[in-house]
């Protein structure tokens, strides 16, 4: 697609998610450096389970050691922290838009680099959960599965791919039925969930990292676009840049 829309109505962003993992000499210190320069704007969330294991097991467990110790929120963005990871994400259901994810992902980044947090970056990633309510997206997407020339039935369908461009890589999870849960009520449909991430990260200065953090969003807007059917979007109000 040339051409694709700044956004689509009714969203169907569930949540998204920026993710900054890194190695840092001043671990330990981290959330304290951060809580520091935001407690104007955000305020501290109740510790999550994860700090009840021991530091020294988190560090040596891979599933562990990039998992928030802190959460902090301003009503507007959940912002997580550990000794090696940074993330910043959308409550559910309550996405404000690119310009203002990529401006606070950008205020986020400016911080890190001003306390000297960093040391290296390990990965950068991007991740949008698009949940469509009370639909089967086998029906309006072009992608297709099917054994011996036969089509897969829809009604219970997963699949998982992944596009490269360049450094650059984008996992897409396309998944029917699936099922979210907003407030109390749980609803089911399909999901159409994309992580877009790159460890080639050499230059760790704030512009350049929002660079990257731009090109893995743009690589996000090519794949999710380039799934739905041309029919299928006309249905959802496209609005494209004047």
């Amino acid at each position: 697609m040339e051409r694709l829309p700044v956004k689509i109505s009714p969203c169907p962003i569930h949540q998204a998610l920026f993710e900054i993992r890194f190695t840092s000499e001043v671990s330990g210190e981290i959330p304290g450096l951060i809580y520091s320069q935001i407690r104007e704007r955000y305020t501290k969330q109740p510790p999550p389970m994860v700090t009840n294991i021991p530091r020294e097991i988190r560090d040596r467990d891979p599933n562990l050691r990039f998992v928030p110790t802190t959460h902090y929120s301003d009503g507007k963005f959940i912002l997580g922290v550990g000794d090696h990871v940074l993330n910043l994400s959308s409550p559910v259901s309550a996405y404000p838009g690119w310009e203002d994810f990529g401006s606070e992902i950008s205020h986020m980044l400016t911080l890190l680099n001003n306390e000297r947090i960093i040391s290296e970056v390990e990965r950068i990633g991007l991740r949008y959960i698009n949940f469509f309510p009370g639909a089967n997206m086998w029906a309006h997407i072009r992608a297709k599965v099917s054994l011996d020339d036969n089509p897969m039935p829809s009604d219970d369908l997963f699949l998982r791919t992944k596009t490269v461009d360049g450094l650059l890589e984008c996992n897409t999870q396309i998944a029917h039925p699936a099922y979210a849960k907003t407030g109390q009520t749980v609803q089911a449909g399909s999901t159409i969930d994309l992580d877009a991430s790159t460890q080639e990260v050499h230059d760790t200065s704030p512009q350049a990292m929002v660079v990257l953090t731009d090109q893995l969003h743009a690589l996000e807007k090519r794949v999710f676009f380039g799934l739905l059917s041309p029919d299928f979007l006309a249905t959802v109000n496209p609005v494209y840049d004047s």
